[in-house]
């Protein structure tokens, strides 16, 4: 086989096995071998005119129909008033959590909250609020979305039919329609933009074109698996697996990087090019060993531990804008260090920012 022949069958198979990683790490960690715990959501909306800082939030459930007797069964922050309660929170096991930022409380509790009726007092920097306590907990199991509507003096609950829109990240419907239409699309749009634009040298192109597949399958996953796992709300196993995924991509680049960068160097056809080759081949094989065997064990541990959330993060909506930025910076410096063009980087990272705006709009478009 032609050395050109070799390197394009490489090529061929590095993207390959990029789009089985892509693919075959879990999108979402949700598994449960058992009966969900009950989940709800507190959407907080100030309507009145200026916004005051929450401290803290309390989940207080009434004993008696009328309210007269009453329960701590989950509390956030500080909430030190006199109408705030100041017994230890019933709910404060392993199994409950109860977490908050200024827009959303996160509740969970297994197998539910006791049920009966409940109310909220949350504390802000110019007073505290109570809540009205005719709303039910939810019965065992049920995810539930409350909206509290903060006024001037009290708080306002009523039950809500979907999640909060800010406690989700874009998920990819279809992850092989999704690397299909990227990396044909930018591969068409790359070819119109060389040729035709920049009227670059054709030889440009026809050198990038399966480096520009790598690439693309090597940054997907920044997008769709490492971004969203570190944004507002997620559970503590999607972040865990986003970690993981994330020191995968950095520990696979590195091998591109030097799978392109020594081959050169090494003699065809010798026993320090089969022991070379050998060697590059374990080195993917570990990392790619390292990641699925992690993720697979991040799953099994996620289905036994409860759903529980985490308030810090990016919001969903910057965490996609700051990917696809870092997208666009990842695949120049990959294609102008791997490919080494004639051409600047600038320009080269404009081709590669509208190829990206172009894929992506693409994508939401025919899904």
């Amino acid at each position: 086989m032609s050395k050109s022949k070799t390197n394009l069958v490489r090529y061929i198979l590095l993207a390959l096995m990029t789009l089985i990683f892509t693919v075959a790490i879990p999108k979402k960690v949700d598994a449960n071998s058992g009966p969900p715990p009950t989940v709800i959501w507190f959407l907080f909306k100030q309507f009145e005119k200026g916004e005051h800082k929450q401290l803290g939030v309390q989940l207080v459930g009434c004993v008696s129909p009328n309210c007269n007797s009453k329960v701590l069964l989950q509390s956030f922050g500080q909430c030190t008033d006199v109408q705030c309660l100041t017994t230890e929170p019933v709910l404060n096991h392993l199994v409950s959590q109860f977490t908050c930022d200024q827009e959303l409380c996160y509740s969970v509790a297994y197998p539910n909250h006791g049920g009966g009726q409940f109310f909220l007092i949350a504390q802000y920097e110019d007073k505290v609020r109570v809540s009205n306590s005719d709303i039910s907990l939810p019965t065992s199991f049920e995810t539930v979305t409350y909206q509290v509507k903060v006024g001037d003096e009290t708080l306002s609950i009523e039950k809500s039919e979907a999640l909060p829109d800010n406690a989700t990240y874009p998920k990819a419907k279809n992850p092989i329609l999704l690397i299909l239409i990227s990396i044909t699309s930018e591969i068409l749009i790359g070819f119109v933009l060389v040729n035709y634009v920049f009227k670059l040298n054709t030889k440009f192109f026809s050198t990038w074109l399966f480096k520009l597949v790598l690439a693309n399958t090597l940054s997907l996953p920044i997008v769709w698996l490492v971004f969203p796992g570190f944004t507002k709300w997620v559970n503590v196993s999607e972040r865990n697996l986003a970690y993981l995924i994330l020191v995968g991509l950095i520990l696979l680049n590195l091998w591109v990087y030097i799978l392109y960068s020594t081959r050169m160097k090494i003699v065809l056809n010798t026993n320090r090019y089969r022991i070379y080759k050998l060697i590059m081949l374990l080195l993917l094989a570990f990392i790619f060993l390292v990641v699925i065997v992690g993720s697979v064990l991040i799953t099994i541990s996620a289905s036994y531990l409860p759903d529980f959330r985490l308030e810090t993060g990016l919001p969903a909506t910057s965490a996609l804008l700051i990917s696809e930025a870092v997208i666009v910076v990842y695949e120049t410096v990959f294609l102008y260090l791997i490919v080494k063009v004639h051409t600047s980087f600038k320009q080269l990272g404009f081709i590669v920012f509208l190829m990206n705006v172009g894929s992506f709009l693409l994508y939401f478009l025919v899904t």
